[in-house]
């Protein structure tokens, strides 16, 4: 079985981390809406993109409970296991170092060069996706993968605009990985 996997927000805490973060600047963010960059100002779009290069930041990020021992699991039970993350050049190798670090039971990190995942989708071979984004999910669907789960807790931005539509094309909803039993 072959499974792909979104990293943030899906198997490390990213937006308690980066929300925290910024709220120490005085910016304050708002969960379960969704939003992008362009509806806050110039300074905080900088502080929030030089996060993004602060690779102190990016490795003190833990992993959600559970996650760990649900990968060995999976790992043990010879699962491929991939991830599929977004991420700048400049935080590329980091990013692959970062996974080998927290969880060496992952066989590879893919990290396309747009933020669409659909190309990797199709091209993996998948039987199961694993994501809190709506478009990683939309890419999913596009590449007919049978299996989709999308990740819906209080870490994540994307998801309550998007349950309706999800639900009717079968995806399956969960607040954690632990969720899932293969």
């Amino acid at each position: 079985m072959r499974i792909a996997i979104d990293l943030d927000n899906t198997l490390i805490k990213f937006n308690v981390f980066w929300f925290n973060k910024l709220e120490r600047f005085g910016y304050k963010l708002c969960n379960h809406t969704k939003w992008n960059l362009e509806n806050y100002s110039n300074d905080f779009t900088i502080e929030s993109l030089k996060l993004f290069q602060d690779f102190d930041f990016l490795a003190s990020i833990p992993l959600y409970e559970g996650v760990y021992s649900k990968l060995l699991e999976w790992h043990n039970k010879n699962y491929i296991l991939e991830i599929i993350t977004s991420r700048n050049i400049k935080l590329k190798e980091f990013t692959i170092d970062f996974v080998k670090s927290k969880m060496p039971m992952v066989s590879k990190v893919i990290i396309p060069d747009t933020y669409d995942k659909v190309d990797s989708l199709i091209n993996g071979n998948y039987d199961v996706v694993i994501d809190d984004n709506p478009l990683s999910i939309e890419s999913a669907l596009y590449a007919k993968i049978k299996n989709i789960y999308m990740i819906s807790n209080i870490d994540t931005v994307y998801t309550y605009p998007y349950v309706s539509e999800f639900k009717e094309k079968n995806v399956k909803f969960i607040s954690s990985i632990n969720e899932i039993l293969m």
